[in-house]
């Protein structure tokens, strides 16, 4: 029997958590989720909505209706489209910080994923505060710096 474990790694901005995430997760047959891409999809969702990105109120009023779902191999659908390479446009990466401040986009993001792996082994997750707030209860924590 195969024992698995939860992985946290954290760090700033440009450390190389997503390279050494997918890196581990290929290795292990583990499923790598990365937050980053999770705030991206709001991003994307509130512009697709015409929300306007400065109103938090409206922001978060949103995302009760946010429709998107992560496959094993970090692809990312919303409402049935795969996105996962138009999350990587310019708009979004302007817009991603914009969301990702918003204290109850972060708690909505954190429960997420505390959600999907609840009970379960076999994730690693990246992201900033992924070993304190995120997944404190993580088997392994890595921090890079």
């Amino acid at each position: 029997m195969e024992l698995k474990v939860n992985i946290a790694i954290d760090g700033p901005s440009g450390v190389g958590k997503s390279t050494v995430s997918k890196l581990i997760a290929k290795k292990l047959n583990y499923t790598f989720i990365n937050s980053g891409s999770i705030y991206r999809t709001i991003a994307y969702h509130v512009i697709k909505n015409d929300i306007d990105i400065n109103n938090e109120k409206d922001v978060i009023s949103s995302l009760d209706f946010l429709e998107f779902s992560l496959s094993k191999n970090e692809e990312l659908f919303y409402k049935g489209e795969n996105i996962t390479l138009i999350l990587r446009s310019e708009q979004i990466s302007i817009s991603t910080p914009v969301v990702s401040k918003i204290p109850e986009v972060r708690e909505f993001v954190t429960s997420y994923i505390q959600k999907m792996t609840k009970g379960k082994k076999g994730f690693i997750i990246d992201g900033r505060d992924t070993t304190f707030k995120v997944m404190p209860h993580a088997d392994v924590k890595i921090f890079l710096w």
